[in-house]
């Protein structure tokens, strides 16, 4: 079977008979080890007490699917290369118990499970957990006898050795180890970072490592799909989200006034990230109590290429990116679309949040998305509105290149749009009622404006050249006004333009003098410019259903009753890298439970249709009580019998 065809066998089997009572299930493994004799030769069973968190043994299924989702992209061989390179020629002392790719399995395992990723979560399936055969599967002794300390103490160093793989924040004590054990003192600190800039070089390699596979790990997810809905260029939204550390914070300003003696935070890579500020960064204003201390995570989520038809793909993680708030969020960024790239992916849609779009420089991201044939989609700061560049006898507006006779009040359109939401919201003597009305009118004229620009929109001659380069249409050309100074037009016989320009430029106009078309070079607007016209109603089904996407997994990832990313004391590794690492695992345990749920509801609708029934809508006011998961396995069972039950009502 060839990657990817039919891999929807990885979440659901019509072969599996669901148990009738699953409690009847009991882990086996304990009695086993209760009855291991003593280190003195006593052979009296050990008596185990009763623990009632004590989970079941690991099923085999899950150990083989994670096994072959870590597989499927070749990440055992790949970790195995870069410990070549990084311990060459041979790494000396005995053979390790536990691998590389076992423990990767064993954490994948822990984050599918939504419990927390910590050390001694994983000591317990290998002490517990495991059976002969599940321990067989990731080349791992099952012996009674090793004792839970021995199987902490493997597994961290298993953990520890990938880490230092792709460690690009190492923290070192004063015998050059890396340590996390303590926090440093201030002159600590200071000669690890100028460590740092002496190994620069190793370490940027090791910081493309930890990219690849991440990236890696979350394309292993995307080749879940059916081959049908892997096109051969994707949409994808990108967003940032902060992640929680379990550190006390400390500020860069504190941390910069510090005494040489005085202690620095447990995790010094960390910084704290402010909500009310566009880049997210500590501006000293904010209460401690109002922001986070951690680090952000760049998502790129799947997003329909087809806005109309947002459910005909699974909305899930195919890029990510780490950094801490405030530092370089577009190179960032750049690194993540660069590595989708590279694994073979098409771009169309980039929907930005404004952090990236147009936040970040035009050199480092959005001049590389365009050279890529991205189709950029963004929305602006109040500040960035209204006019923007200039060229040629071109204006840009909101992002869009307009003749420039367009009148000010259409250019300014989008600015007083947003001047009155600001002055409502400042206004305590109006009711709901009141700010619900002028806020429909102030919108219902704002849309208005935006279909009056149309005629003054210069059109698209082809898609963006070498180095960015675009050619766009005059549009008296293009046919959409009519203009003394344009003798040759593209309008057809007997159609009238949208509007007639009455007073053109004076002077020589490059744009006005060309006779068909005028090149735009790159640099030129690159920040703000952006495919689809501003506020029509395209950009508005594009950007909308971007955003929903991107902040519907966000919530998802954070929900305390499943992944819980916002609970930094569920990932208690140290290190920037290890929580880089920890919460690309949390992601792509959300991503293999957003495509188990989306395959569910098809194998649901496929149900129903076989029936003759029509799939239910979801009750917008109530909450379904069952899962598709549930419905699908109460039809399961249902088979055979003589009498049809009726498929459980959705409320």
């Amino acid at each position: 079977m060839s990657r990817g065809e039919g891999r929807s066998s990885f979440f659901i089997d019509d072969s599996v008979e669901f148990p009738s009572d699953l409690e009847d299930r009991r882990d086996k493994s304990w009695e086993k080890r209760a009855t291991a004799p003593t280190e003195d030769g006593d052979e009296e069973a050990k008596m185990v007490p009763y623990n009632p968190r004590m989970r079941g043994p690991v099923a085999k299924a899950t150990i083989a699917r994670c096994s072959d989702l870590i597989d499927s992209v070749d990440i055992p061989q790949l970790l195995e290369d870069w410990d070549q390179l990084e311990h060459h020629p041979t790494r000396g002392g005995r053979p390790s118990t536990v691998t590389m790719r076992a423990v990767l399995v064993l954490w994948l395992v822990l984050a599918w499970e939504h419990q927390p990723l910590q050390l001694k979560r994983l000591r317990d399936i290998a002490y517990e957990r495991l059976t002969p055969e599940t321990a067989a599967m990731l080349g791992l002794p099952w012996d009674p006898s090793i004792s839970p300390d021995a199987w902490y103490e493997r597994l961290r160093r298993a953990t520890d050795r990938l880490i230092g793989l792709i460690d690009y924040l190492p923290v070192f004590d004063l015998q050059g180890r890396r340590n996390r054990h303590r926090r440093l003192e201030k002159h600590e600190w200071d000669a690890v970072l100028a460590q740092r800039e002496r190994d620069a070089e190793k370490l940027n390699d090791r910081a493309n490592r930890a990219d690849v596979l991440m990236n890696r790990l979350l394309h292993a997810t995307y080749l879940l799909l059916p081959a049908k809905l892997r096109t051969e260029k994707i949409s994808v939204t990108i967003d940032a989200t902060a992640v929680r550390v379990y550190a006390r914070g400390m500020g860069k300003e504190r941390l910069a006034g510090l005494g040489p003696n005085e202690l620095v935070s447990i995790e010094p890579d960390a910084a704290y990230w402010a909500r009310h500020t566009e880049d997210h960064s500590d501006d000293g204003k904010a209460p401690r109590s109002k922001m986070k201390f951690g680090h952000e995570l760049e998502l790129g989520v799947l997003t329909s290429n087809d806005p109309s038809r947002p459910d005909d793909i699974p909305h899930i993680v195919v890029g990510i990116g780490h950094h801490a708030p405030a530092y370089g969020p577009g190179l960032a960024a750049r690194r993540m679309f660069a590595n989708i790239i590279e694994r073979g992916l098409g771009l169309h849609y980039v929907i930005g949040d404004r952090a990236y779009l147009p936040g970040a420089k035009s050199d480092d991201l959005q001049n590389f998305l365009r050279e890529n044939d991205a189709l950029l989609v963004m929305d602006y700061h109040k500040t960035f509105l209204g006019l923007q560049e200039s060229y040629a006898g071109a204006i840009m507006v909101d992002g869009n290149w307009y003749c420039q006779t367009m009148p000010q009040k259409l250019i300014d359109a989008t600015k007083r749009f947003r001047e009155g939401e600001d002055a409502d919201d400042n206004n305590d003597n109006l009711t709901k009622r009141e700010r619900r009305q002028r806020s429909q009118e102030r919108r219902e004229r704002w849309k208005a404006a935006i279909e009056a620009r149309k005629p003054y929109l210069f059109a698209s001659k082809g898609g963006i050249g070498k180095q960015g380069k675009q050619v766009l249409m005059c549009p008296a050309y293009a046919g959409t006004a009519s203009c003394p100074r344009k003798t040759e037009t593209r309008l057809p016989k007997g159609a009238l333009p949208l509007t007639i320009i009455a007073k053109p430029p004076v002077g020589p106009v490059r744009a006005c003098d060309n006779v068909t078309s005028t090149t735009f070079p790159a640099h030129v607007g690159s920040k703000y410019a952006q495919h689809l016209q501003y506020g029509s109603k395209e950009w508005q089904a594009v950007y909308g259903h971007g955003r929903n996407s991107v902040e519907s997994f966000n919530a998802f990832l954070k929900d305390g009753n499943t992944h819980a990313l916002e609970d930094g004391s569920r990932r208690r590794l140290r290190g920037s890298v290890a929580q880089y690492f920890l919460a690309t695992l949390t992601v792509v345990a959300a991503n293999l439970d957003k495509i188990n749920d989306f395959f569910a509801r098809r194998i649901e609708d496929g149900m129903l249709e076989d029936m003759g029934m029509a799939a239910p809508e979801a009750n917008s006011r109530r909450p379904r009580r069952s899962s598709a998961h549930q419905r699908n396995a109460h039809r399961h069972r249902q088979r055979g019998r003589a009498k049809k039950v009726n498929t459980p009502a959705r409320t």
